[in-house]
């Protein structure tokens, strides 16, 4: 089954669960490169290093695993499902370079593979310490939201003072809605600076009030907008407050891509079969993870 980024979400719950029903499974990668300077006298710490060294200078580009399930316990038989990952590295990676070997490519090719798909559905992946900076930025900004210590933002250009009175008429219009149990409102056009101002202003003086940005389609665009919303008791805006909290995680854990499934694989401490395997683990494990500088 191929797998790209446009099915990734669907496929990875199945994948998990057949996973988890598994005897063993396999793995096989193809790359941009794999060309190292390492020679047949290198002592074991050098071969490894110059290894290493190739495996984070190339990229993944089809990460494919079959996991092999018995199908009767007293026989050797087995029912296999294979999945073919197109993997692409996130913007958010520390290092984004793309390197390409010719050698490389030339075989790839010659197989018939998908370039266009790789760039443009390419499932996204983050490294350990890629993803630890996200969630560290996180944190800090959870934190400074919880503790008000916000730099505190200035209206300077006129535009900007015009479109902050139109929203304050905006607020006033749902606070005045007194009877309902809740209400949302809509401000668009407003940019990030200005969806920044409004956040704070209402953050600091409308405990009633809360917002929040949405994606909508606009002339087959995604385009944010801001969201007012007003609650009737506190219960109900501490509970939204949770929901917008855990929709942000879930949105970073979900930029670790291909990450996942390599955590599904470690955790699940199923045995790895492999031929030739050793390049197929320094990948693995310096793009979805870390690798040490020597052994």
């Amino acid at each position: 089954m191929e797998v790209t980024s446009t099915n990734f979400e669907v496929i990875y719950s199945e994948f998990a669960r057949h996973l988890g029903e598994c005897e063993f499974y396999t793995i096989d990668l193809e790359m941009t490169g794999i060309k190292s300077k390492e020679s047949w006298g290198d002592l074991l710490d050098e071969k490894y290093v110059k290894m290493k060294n190739a495996a984070l200078l190339y990229n993944p580009i089809q990460y494919g695993i079959s996991l092999f399930k018995r199908v009767h316990s007293d026989q050797c038989l087995f029912e296999v499902k294979t999945y073919n990952f197109y993997v692409y590295p996130h913007e958010s990676m520390n290092s984004t370079n793309i390197t390409l070997e010719h050698g490389a490519i030339a075989f790839n090719k010659t197989y018939h593979m998908n370039f266009q798909k790789w760039i443009y559905e390419g499932v996204h992946y983050l490294d350990k310490e890629s993803y630890t900076k996200l969630k560290e930025k996180f944190d800090r900004n959870h934190e400074k939201e919880n503790s008000g210590s916000e730099e505190e933002l200035t209206l300077n250009r006129q535009g900007d003072v015009d479109f902050f009175k139109t929203t304050l008429e905006r607020i006033d219009t749902i606070a005045m809605k007194a009877g309902e149990s809740s209400c949302r409102t809509e401000v668009p056009g407003a940019n990030g600076f200005m969806r920044k101002y409004i956040y704070e202003y209402v953050k600091k003086n409308r405990s009633d009030l809360a917002c929040c940005t949405e994606m909508r389609k606009v002339n087959d665009r995604e385009e944010r907008i801001l969201v007012l919303y007003r609650f009737s008791s506190n219960e109900e805006k501490a509970k939204f407050d949770q929901q917008i909290k855990e929709k942000k995680l879930s949105a970073l854990e979900a930029k670790q891509g291909f990450r996942r499934i390599f955590k599904l694989m470690a955790k699940s401490k199923k045995p790895l079969i492999g031929h030739n395997l050793l390049y197929d683990l320094l990948f693995t494990f310096g793009h979805f993870h870390f690798l040490p500088a020597k052994l």
